[in-house]
């Protein structure tokens, strides 16, 4: 049993331990570990927010320049005046989003070869115009490409307003007789992250497009060294012959260059009338006749196909 004196002790440390101050140190400590805690909890909440929203941006951004570049399109069309190929290059935005300081830079390889080749370019003329296209909406503008003997030409800075296009017209002049593989590249920053966007086309330049070419509605060549079939679909293209206009036995297609002269004449039709069998006349002794004319067959066949797929 405790003595009095003991009993009176106990008491007293009992009533100091729980004192008013002790109850409220103890309550604000349970407080700021709750509080820490909490925060814990909310930098934890926003550092994960924020990761998901740059993530969310990230993906945005890699969307909207995949979209970006279906967008700009490169389409071209070659031509040819007197022998001389001319080039329609045009540049197309088809999204609501405006390309600015676009840069288009145009390439020429002959074909198997492993360097590119410098072509003087001589510009024609430069235009803009909304899509789709209207007459009255075509604007003349400063030329893209300056006038340059390169083997890689690069454009002026270049902006495509949403739902426009820019059209270039060149005329080139090769420095050999052959064919060209061109590239067309067009680079571009990222509106939303500043990063290089590019695009790429690839078209030939063929041999049809470098040679003068005369329509003989009769030709009575003699000595013929071979016959050749070709589709005449191309051909009425190539020498701009109108549907009305007859194509019949003994009619010629010649093809002239400083390295060349081929003249093709119709002997008999196939397949109904869309080929023909020709025989093949060298009007001049080249060393390279029977290559280019393989070249020829092969070329306008190709055209041929092309234009089946309505891009020729």
């Amino acid at each position: 049993m405790s003595s009095p004196q003991e009993q009176s002790d106990n008491v007293k440390d009992e009533s100091k331990g729980s004192s008013p101050l002790n109850n409220v140190a103890s309550v604000m400590a349970q407080s700021i570990e709750g509080m820490q805690s909490t925060m814990g909890t909310v930098y934890t909440t926003m550092a994960t927010n924020l990761r998901q929203s740059l993530e969310m941006t990230q993906t945005m951004n890699s969307v909207m320049e995949h979209f970006l570049r279906i967008s700009v399109r490169t389409k071209t069309v070659v031509t040819d005046e007197e022998g001389k190929p001319c080039l329609a290059l045009i540049l197309s935005n088809t999204s609501q989003i405006p390309v600015s300081k676009a840069l288009c830079q145009i390439e020429f390889k002959p074909r198997n070869a492993e360097e590119e080749a410098p072509f003087d370019l001589e510009h024609m003329k430069s235009s803009t115009y909304t899509l789709p296209p209207k007459p009255s909406s075509t604007i003349s503008i400063a030329p893209v490409f300056e006038t340059s003997i390169t083997s890689k030409c690069v454009s002026e800075s270049i902006t495509l307003e949403p739902f426009s296009a820019v059209r270039v017209d060149l005329a080139l002049t090769p420095p050999l007789f052959t064919q060209y593989i061109v590239a067309v590249t067009v680079n571009f920053p990222s509106p939303g992250t500043g990063k290089m966007l590019s695009t790429r086309h690839e078209f030939g330049l063929y041999l049809v497009h470098q040679c003068v070419k005369t329509f003989l509605r009769t030709c009575d060549l003699a000595g013929s060294s071979a016959k050749v079939k070709v589709p005449l679909s191309p051909l009425r293209k190539l020498f701009r012959l109108s549907p009305a206009e007859g194509i019949s036995s003994g009619t010629g297609f010649q093809f002239e260059s400083n390295e060349m002269a081929i003249t093709l004449v119709v002997s008999e039709f196939e397949k109904e009338c869309t080929e023909a069998i020709c025989e093949v006349y060298f009007l001049s002794n080249f060393e390279d006749n029977e290559l280019h004319l393989k070249n020829l067959v092969e070329e306008i066949e190709k055209l041929y196909t092309v234009e089946k797929n309505q891009d020729y």
